[in-house]
């Protein structure tokens, strides 16, 4: 009974500069993984300061750091339970998450 009807949507785009310029996420690497709780994170293209926070597999936050940038972070989970964790890194350009696994 509706067959035949149209919906029309306006929108606009705006002006696009600096494509050859385009900034490059941070991301985060982690070795090893899984791991019997020690972790090593390397933080690729984060630059400013960066808020790292891990969090357990129900969203409490275990670790919290503002790491210096260009370096490797050990990262000392053995106190913890195993299980899954989530590493949230926060930097000026971005936001970057991944995932350990502490056996």
């Amino acid at each position: 009974a509706e067959f035949g009807r149209s919906i029309h949507f306006s929108f606009a785009i705006g002006a696009v500069s600096n494509v050859g310029e385009v900034a490059q996420k941070p991301g985060i690497s982690v070795a090893p993984n899984p791991s019997d709780g020690r972790f090593t994170l390397q933080l690729a293209n984060a630059v400013g300061p960066i808020d790292l926070t891990v969090y357990d597999a129900i969203g409490h936050v275990v670790r919290s750091l503002q790491p210096a940038t260009g370096v490797d972070i050990q990262l000392d989970l053995t106190g913890l339970s195993d299980g899954p964790y989530t590493v949230r890194m926060v930097t000026p350009d971005g936001v970057a998450i991944t995932r350990l696994l502490k056996q």
